[in-house]
């Protein structure tokens, strides 16, 4: 396969052309998607052969060897009605002759010179289905196709007033010679080429390329804002625009419906809310300034589980079930345990006592916020907005830079259907604020945007130490070798043009990001336990520190230390003793909040601390810990089962130590106190 093309049949072409260069391109690129392309320069053959051949698409050029192309249509008309044509034309036609190939002569795709191989798969394959390429896509179900077509007509829709605004604009400048408002035209040319292109409306995409690049042409050379032949170029394209935009806009729009749904299921926060009681109805209007949510309600715990193993949560709130709290936590910490949901970031629905164990026992579980009744749609929804911006790892985010709102629906929907969190942002000056808020894995970035270029966002975006490594792709209509250029000088990892193909898309982004993750894991985690090294946890405890001062805030820490590590080596084996530590780091990583840091310090030890909170809140959460470590069986390959435990000490800042080495060497003597008093136990006082 080639140039994005995802056939499901074999097309019979005949190709009609004077051209021979033209022809063999043709052939060349459709012989490669696996179809059956003939050629023919006569018309008076043509004409013969299509009587005697049946043909799935017919290509003709404006002029063949002994006839003119349309008069050659005209022909083939009186005795085929039906089978599809493609037209060829050598320059951009007038409006009239648009209105006479496309009405009177039934041609499907009006194509002009130079021809693009990269838009001519899709060109010819939007013939043959009822919607654009997404249609047959393999990895789009029928439920994201009816989405997408709504988003082409509402593009449909908008077209009059688009191309209304770009007009205003080409004549505001070719009366005032205003390059401000000649490059407000060029931006909006281009965002219309791409977008159209996207959403399969090819001539009108093709259209607008032109017009781009005469407004940057008039740009280079403003010389050329004097030349009548200029504006000329440039009336004739917006009428040849405007001829296009009313055949489009003759089909159908009266089920357009101006308030359908647009975000699937997929691309929305999936949030499991366990109650007997009804969850609030949240709208799209309450997350304004977040991802749009989908609640999946369930009452029971058993419920929850089903549930939770089928579907790649986001987040969860969990009221009570059963008679107690204790059961309450079970269920948290039981879908915690679950494959994937290890950093599930947990809200419990529930009015705590004053007692510690309250305390205690939801932190160990993994609840990071406890959301008082009755619970309304606004304190859902930003209760929703922490634990999402808490946590780390879960389903790809990827940020959308593009000020085309309609582009950003498509890319919306075709990552979303893929599980993709996906956030467009149409405003490039508010980034930062946007990266912070919705920490992306991967940013797609436009170029051309109204108040500063995609190359200066990226450059801005590379000179922070966070995201010096996030993968930067451009998606842009701005394909020139130039482009491309600074696209990767000013920091981009990738580039795509557009109209985008959307399983490339799909490809190119899954790829980056699965690179991306690889080398996040390498450079953080260790291997064996998959808890952050010691670099990175020391790393993120400097920022603890730093948020703590600033807000005179308190936080915990605590060294684990295996007991008996050694004889465990000794007896076992040293496979067995990687099992051992596998499994506690795996008991660390599932429980916990999501927030609190989780670190392998060296051999057999391990280290935490808890974000604001007390080193009383700390030991018993980790003698809870301690409980199930020392309950677990574990068995040598000769079939001797052993347990094992470990001990820890426990300290708090700023009363055990107002400094990282102060506190790390204050909990490193409660751990050897720890080991005095026989093992199996935690220390937290001198």
């Amino acid at each position: 396969m080639s140039n994005g093309l995802n056939w499901k049949m074999t097309l019979s072409i005949l190709v009609v052309a004077n051209n021979e260069r033209s022809s063999k391109l043709i052939k060349n690129t459709l012989e490669k998607a696996g179809h059956e392309v003939e050629t023919e320069v006569s018309g008076i053959e043509a004409l013969q052969r299509s009587k005697n051949c049946t043909f799935s698409l017919i290509i003709v050029g404006e002029q063949l060897a002994d006839v003119d192309g349309v008069e050659w249509l005209s022909k083939f008309r009186e005795s085929d009605k039906g089978t599809k044509v493609a037209f060829i034309s050598n320059s951009w036609g007038n409006a009239s002759l648009y209105a006479v190939l496309r009405k009177e002569l039934n041609v499907a795709l009006v194509l002009h010179r130079p021809l693009r191989t990269s838009l001519l798969g899709a060109q010819i394959e939007a013939l043959f289905n009822d919607s654009v390429n997404f249609q047959d896509s393999p990895t789009t179900p029928h439920s994201e196709v009816s989405v997408l077509d709504t988003v082409r007509r509402r593009f449909r829709k908008t077209l009059p007033v688009r191309l209304g605004a770009l007009t205003k604009l080409l004549r505001g400048c070719s009366s005032s010679e205003n390059l401000d408002l000649l490059s407000d035209a060029q931006r909006l040319a281009h965002s219309m080429k791409g977008t159209a292109g996207s959403l399969g409306f090819i001539e009108l995409s093709e259209i607008m390329c032109s017009l781009d690049d005469l407004c940057s042409t008039m740009m280079e050379d403003i010389s050329l804002l004097d030349s009548e032949e200029s504006w000329r170029s440039v009336e004739k394209l917006t009428d040849l625009a405007a001829a296009v935009c009313k055949t489009l806009n003759e089909q159908s729009v009266s089920d357009l419906n101006d308030t359908e749904d647009l975000c699937t299921d997929a691309a929305r926060i999936q949030v499991l809310y366990v109650s007997k009681e009804s969850p609030p109805t949240v709208t799209d209007a309450d997350c304004r300034d977040s991802l749009p949510m989908q609640i999946i309600h369930v009452r029971d715990a058993k419920e929850a589980l089903s549930k939770a193993s089928l579907v790649m949560l986001d987040a969860a709130l969990i009221d009570e079930v059963g008679d107690s709290l204790r059961m309450t936590f079970e269920l948290a910490r039981n879908v915690r345990s679950l494959t994937g949901h290890e950093n599930l970031p947990l809200a419990f629905i529930h009015q705590l006592g004053e007692g510690p164990d309250d305390t205690i026992g939801a932190t160990h579980a993994g609840s990071s916020l406890f959301l008082n009744k009755p619970v309304n749609a606004a304190s859902l929804v930003s209760t929703v907005e922490h634990l999402i911006h808490l946590r780390q790892g879960g389903r790809p985010r990827i940020l959308v830079v593009d000020d085309d709102m309609t582009f950003g629906e498509i890319i919306i929907n075709i990552l979303g259907s893929e599980g993709m969190l996906v956030r467009l942002l149409q405003d490039p000056s508010d980034i930062f604020n946007t990266m912070r808020s919705f920490s992306p894995d991967l940013v797609l970035l436009d170029i051309l945007m109204p108040s500063i270029s995609g190359f200066d966002v990226c450059r801005m975006l590379r000179s922070v130490d966070i995201y010096k490594d996030l993968p930067i792709l451009f998606l842009t209509a701005k394909t020139e070798v130039d482009a491309r250029v600074e696209a990767f000088e000013c920091g981009g990892d990738d580039y795509l043009p557009k109209p985008i193909v959307p399983i490339e898309l799909l490809a190119r982004v899954k790829t980056r990001l699965e690179r991306s993750r690889l080398l996040k894991d390498r450079m953080q985690n260790d291997v064996l336990t998959g808890l952050l090294l010691r670099r990175p946890f020391m790393e993120q405890m400097n920022a603890l520190l730093s948020e703590s001062k600033r807000h005179q805030l308190n936080f915990s820490l605590g060294l684990i230390d295996v007991d008996h590590f050694k004889i465990v080596n000794d007896t076992y084996g040293h496979l067995i003793g990687d099992n051992v530590l596998t499994i506690l780091g795996q008991l660390l990583k599932r429980r916990f909040r999501v927030e609190d840091i989780r670190g392998r310090w060296g051999g057999e030890e391990f280290i935490i601390a808890f974000r604001n909170e007390s080193k009383n809140t700390m030991m018993g959460a980790l003698l809870r810990a301690l409980d199930e470590f020392k309950a677990m069986t574990f068995e040598s390959d000769d079939n001797v089962k052993f347990h094992i435990s470990f001990s820890a000490g426990v300290g708090e800042f700023p009363s055990d130590g107002d400094s990282i080495p102060k506190l790390l060497r204050c909990v490193d003597r409660r751990l050897y106190r720890a080991k005095d008093q026989g093992r199996s136990t935690i220390v937290m006082d001198q």
